[in-house]
C-alpha cells in the first residue's frame, strides 16, 4: 500500500510538472494539491497500521542527533536538528512521541538563550505527556522528570546555558 501511494504521489507531482510546463496553472495547483493530500494521507495510515508515520520513523533519528549536539555543546545546531524533529512528529501526528522532543527542543532553546521559547516548548511538551494513552504515560514518567528538572532551570532565568544542558544530559543518562 506504501508503495502505490508513493507512486501516486510521484505520479501526481510530475503530473503536475507537465501542467506546469504546458502553462496550465490550474492543473499544477490540482496535481500538486492532490500530491500533497495523498502524502498527508498516506502518512496517517502508516500511523495507524504500524503505530509511528513514515515522517516520524525518519525523525526518531533526530531526537539523539539532538542530544548527541547537546553533548558537544553545539547548541544552534541541536536547536535547529530539534525544530525539524518537533515539526516532523506534528506532521505525522506521532503524539506518542511529540513531548519528548519537545523536551528536547525546550533544552536547545534555554541554551541559545530563548528562556520564553523554552518555556512555551516545556509547556506544551507538559501538557502532551498528559494527554498520553494511559499504557504510554507509564513509560513516560521518566520523561516527565527530565522535564521537570528543565522547568526548575528555566525558572531560574538559565544564567548558565552549558548548565542547563548538563543537568539534562546527566538526568537524561541516569
Amino acid at each position: 500500500m506504501k508503495t502505490f501511494l508513493g507512486f501516486l504521489q510521484v505520479g501526481s507531482g510530475i503530473g503536475g510538472l507537465i501542467a506546469l510546463f504546458n502553462g496550465q496553472w490550474g492543473l499544477t495547483i490540482l496535481a500538486w494539491g492532490f500530491a500533497l493530500l495523498i502524502g498527508y494521507l498516506g502518512n496517517r495510515m502508516v500511523r495507524a497500521v504500524e503505530g509511528v508515520s513514515q515522517t516520524g520513523r525518519e525523525a526518531l533519528g533526530g531526537v539523539s542527533q539532538s542530544i548527541d549536539l547537546l553533548r558537544r555543546g553545539e547548541y544552534r545546531s541541536a536547536l535547529g536538528v530539534s525544530r525539524s524533529t518537533v515539526s516532523s512528529f506534528r506532521m505525522g501526528g506521532d503524539k506518542a512521541f511529540l513531548p519528548i522532543a519537545l523536551t528536547i527542543h525546550a533544552v536547545a532553546l534555554g541554551a541559545t538563550g530563548d528562556v520564553q521559547g523554552a518555556r512555551r516548548a516545556a509547556q506544551e511538551a507538559d501538557d502532551g505527556f498528559r494527554r498520553l494513552p494511559p499504557m504510554l504515560a507509564a513509560d513516560a514518567d521518566e520523561m516527565r522528570e527530565v522535564l521537570a528538572v528543565v522547568r526548575r532551570e528555566l525558572d531560574r532565568g538559565v544564567p548558565d546555558p552549558s548548565g542547563l544542558v548538563e543537568k539534562f544530559l546527566a538526568f537524561n543518562d541516569a
